[in-house]
């Protein structure tokens, strides 16, 4: 319900919520994708990639779900720098599956 409330600007708390939580997490992430998919208006690229950043910052596997789950639009993008900078990044990110997550993104 936390993700419905904002424009996605409230991912941190709701990470945090998340913490220890790997299902919750998952499920979360998910919805994640399908609220930006949902957006009437999408949100500005440079607030985006930053929230982005941000989750994938955070080290953990809520964070670095969401941070996937968003950057999978990149490909609206072309994969233009800098989503594909973020991908990458998330394709070292310290949670193996986070890591899964990211390299099963194609960005041909």
């Amino acid at each position: 319900m936390l993700v419905n409330l904002g424009r996605l600007d409230n991912l941190d708390e709701i990470a945090a919520l998340c913490a220890g939580r790997p299902v919750l997490a998952i499920r979360t992430a998910e919805h994640v994708g399908a609220r930006l998919r949902g957006l009437r208006e999408w949100p500005d690229p440079a607030i985006l990639t930053g929230t982005v950043a941000r989750l994938a910052e955070r080290g953990d596997l809520a964070g670095g779900l969401f941070a996937v789950a968003l950057v999978r639009h990149g490909a609206s993008f072309g994969w233009k720098a800098p989503w594909r900078d973020l991908l990458i990044g998330l394709r070292r990110h310290p949670d193996a599956d986070v890591r899964e997550e990211a390299y099963a993104i194609d960005m041909s």
